[in-house]
């Protein structure tokens, strides 16, 4: 159903946060039409706005949580659900399912080709989550890097199991 006011843009919710100015926003939106590239992206480039600040923003704007994967453990389990090139490429982390709703923590939740990769690979259903681009890139790393450890330390235990008992 639409609502009879009108949905604010990304600007003018950071302006009416006191986030930005409007003469912020103009620079923004000119280096925008020049590069095509994503205004939030800009604003941050510009140094107008923090990571953080504009994740919250677009968290709110879409009424899903931001939450911290800095400090978080990801289940292995859960990292095979999603192959780690999409993880890479999409900026996006499986942080827990329940049942077959998986919960992932993504930059961009307006990227929906990402949740429809994500359902596709995962066979579940999707819920989103934000985080900061910077602090997923660390966690992305983090969690594939330390399963894909832990599968060459299987691997490596199981070949020298094999080779004793030969």
């Amino acid at each position: 159903m639409l609502s009879a006011t009108k949905k604010r843009t990304l600007g003018e919710r950071l302006i009416a946060a006191g986030l930005i100015t409007a003469q912020q926003l103009s620079i923004a939106l000119q280096e925008q039409k020049r590069t095509s590239e994503l205004l939030g992206k800009i604003l941050q480039d510009l140094g107008f706005v923090s990571e953080s600040d504009l994740s919250t923003t677009l968290a709110d704007e879409m009424g899903v949580a931001t939450i911290d994967v800095a400090h978080m453990e990801i289940d292995p389990e859960l990292l095979k659900l999603v192959p780690e090139n999409i993880a890479m490429q999409k900026r996006l982390l499986p942080i827990k399912r329940a049942g077959d709703v998986l919960t992932i923590a993504m930059a961009n939740p307006y990227d929906i080709l990402a949740i429809d990769l994500v359902q596709q690979s995962s066979k579940c259903m999707v819920d989103v989550v934000t985080a900061p681009e910077t602090d997923l890139a660390t966690a992305i790393n983090h969690a594939y890097g330390s399963a894909a450890a832990m599968d060459v330390n299987i691997e490596t235990i199981i070949a020298r199991a094999l080779a004793h008992v030969r």
